[in-house]
C-alpha cells in the first residue's frame, strides 16, 4: 500500500508515471521532498541536519547497508540513532548528529516511520533498492568479495538493473560455475555476454527429453541459492514438459 502511494506521488509531482521500478526509486528523494513541501502550502521546510538532498540520500544509502549487515529493519530509537551515527562516521560527516538525521528521515522525507515504539522503513523495497545501489558502487575488489554472498532475491534483481556487469561477473557467473564444477566437470566455459549456459539447465534433468526428471540432489543444493532457484523456476515454466522429481 505504501509503495502504491509513493508511486502515485511520483505521478502527481511531475505528471509522468515512472518508466520502470528502478527509475521510480531513483527519484524517490526528490518525490518525497517536493510532495512534503506541497502539503505544507508551499512552505519549504528546512531539514534538521541542514544537509542538502544529495547528501541525505548518500547517508540513507549507507544506513540501509548498515541495516543489511546486521539483518535488521526495525529498531528502537537508541538503536537506529546508533546505526545512523555509524553511517555518518563512515562518510566522515561531522556537521550533524544521528538524531538530526533521524528527524529528517522521519519528518522531512518520510522514508522512516514510527511503528509503535520502533522505527522502520516506509516500505521494505526502498531499503532493498538502496542496499543494491550501495553494492552497485563498490570497488571491483570489494564487489568481488561481498556480492557473491548476497542471497536476497529483490536486492539481486535491483543490482541486475543498477549494475548488470557486477551482477553477472560477481554473482551469476560465480554461482553457475559452482554448480557446473560440482556436478559436471566436463562442461565447457562460456563468455560473460552469453545467456545462461544450456549445460547448466541440463544439470537438473535426467532421462530423455519427453519427460523432465529433476535431479533431487542438485535441487536440494539449489534451495539455499534464492536467486538461482527463482531463475530455474522461470526456465522450467518455459518448457512444455512433464516434471518429475528423481529419487
Amino acid at each position: 500500500m505504501q509503495q502504491s502511494r509513493l508511486y502515485i506521488k511520483k505521478f502527481n509531482t511531475d505528471f509522468s508515471p515512472p518508466e520502470n521500478i528502478t527509475s521510480f526509486y531513483k527519484n524517490i528523494f526528490e518525490v518525497v521532498a517536493i510532495t512534503h513541501d506541497k502539503t505544507k502550502g508551499g512552505y519549504t521546510r528546512q531539514s534538521s541536519s541542514n544537509l542538502k538532498q544529495d547528501k541525505l540520500e548518500l547517508i540513507f544509502e549507507r544506513f540501509c547497508f548498515e541495516c543489511y549487515k546486521i539483518d535488521k529493519t526495525s529498531f528502537e530509537r537508541n538503536e537506529i540513532i546508533a546505526i545512523l551515527e555509524i553511517a555518518l562516521n563512515r562518510l566522515c560527516i561531522t556537521s550533524c548528529s544521528g538524531s538530526q538525521i533521524l528527524d529528517d528521515f522521519c519528518d522531512y522525507l518520510c522514508l522512516i516511520v514510527r511503528d509503535g515504539i520502533n522505527f522502520t522503513f516506509i516500505h521494505r523495497s526502498i531499503y532493498e533498492y538502496y542496499v543494491a545501489l550501495f553494492f552497485s558502487k563498490l570497488s571491483t575488489e570489494n564487489a568481488e568479495r561481498v556480492i557473491p554472498k548476497i542471497n536476497e532475491l529483490n536486492i539481486l534483481n535491483f543490482l541486475k538493473i543498477l549494475n548488470k556487469y557486477y551482477f553477472n561477473k560477481y554473482f551469476l557467473i560465480i554461482k553457475l560455475n559452482y554448480f557446473i564444477a560440482k556436478y559436471n566437470n566436463s562442461i565447457k566455459t562460456y563468455e560473460l555476454k552469453q545467456k545462461v549456459p544450456e549445460n547448466f539447465i541440463h544439470l537438473f534433468f535426467l532421462g530423455d527429453r519427453d519427460k523432465i526428471y529433476l535431479n533431487k540432489d542438485i535441487f536440494e543444493d539449489l534451495r539455499n541459492q534464492g536467486y538461482l532457484l527463482d531463475l530455474l523456476r522461470k526456465l522450467l515454466l518455459q518448457v512444455d514438459s512433464v516434471y518429475q522429481c528423481s529419487n
